[in-house]
């Protein structure tokens, strides 16, 4: 009976471990409450890198994304030197960081192909550099609003960046590429996280919309 409570126990510690591994991971625009859906949601996609190998480019080790596979991140530039998960000295305490000088970034996220009204993005990075391209998001073709609705730029005490960008696309594109850059003396790359939602148009709206269609082509054809 002891060793079957002791399992029991053990099983909850991991479980409690893990989830607390995951909470600790997610963006500061999750954890400050800043984005208003959650991970999951209808017309949601998520993906975090974290560059816990040394491939590059480097898929993103956690995501979810319905329409399609996120594509590799396009490093630009000669990779310096790469510090993993696997028991490596870690650079700066941190592990899981790419160096670069400089270091590029061109990131495709995979959208819905129906012509949503609008999307919603997230986007963060973790980084140290001198000089910086900054982030800028770009839909694949059409005519397209875009307007960035937030941004912020926090020195954490151990000398990391994490800048957090969110911004509004008015449609929803097929896709959108995202771009920044890290140079100077070098820059060094620690985790991106790109969150996207493409909002569905609610049944009592597209009867709304049906219903006007229908009486203007009456009043045409009186």
């Amino acid at each position: 009976m002891e060793e079957k409570v002791m399992r029991t126990s053990v099983l909850v510690l991991v479980a409690v471990g893990v989830f607390s591994s995951i909470c600790n991971a997610l963006p500061s625009y999750i954890e400050q409450g800043q984005m208003t859906w959650q991970r999951g949601d209808a017309g949601s996609t998520w993906q975090d890198w974290t560059f816990d190998n040394g491939n590059n480019p480097s898929v993103p080790e956690h995501y979810y994304n319905p329409y399609g596979n996120p594509n590799d991140p396009t490093m630009f530039g000669p990779v310096i030197n790469f510090t993993g998960e696997d028991g490596s000295v870690p650079f700066q305490w941190k592990k899981g960081v790419w160096m670069g000088d400089p270091l590029m970034a061109l990131i495709q996220i995979p959208n819905t192909q129906d012509p949503n009204p609008i999307k919603y993005v997230w986007f963060e990075i973790k980084y140290k550099m001198v000089d910086m391209l900054m982030p800028d998001v770009s839909p694949a073709g059409g005519n397209y609003q875009i307007e960035r609705t937030y941004l912020n730029d926090t020195l954490t005490a151990d000398g990391w960046h994490v800048m957090t960008i969110g911004w509004t696309i008015k449609p929803n594109p097929n896709m959108e590429w995202f771009s920044f850059g890290l140079w100077g003396t070098g820059g060094f790359l620690d985790s991106v996280s790109i969150d996207t939602l493409c909002t569905i148009p609610e049944p009592a709206t597209m009867l709304i919309v049906g219903l006007g269609a229908v009486g203007l082509l009456r009043k045409r054809m009186k």
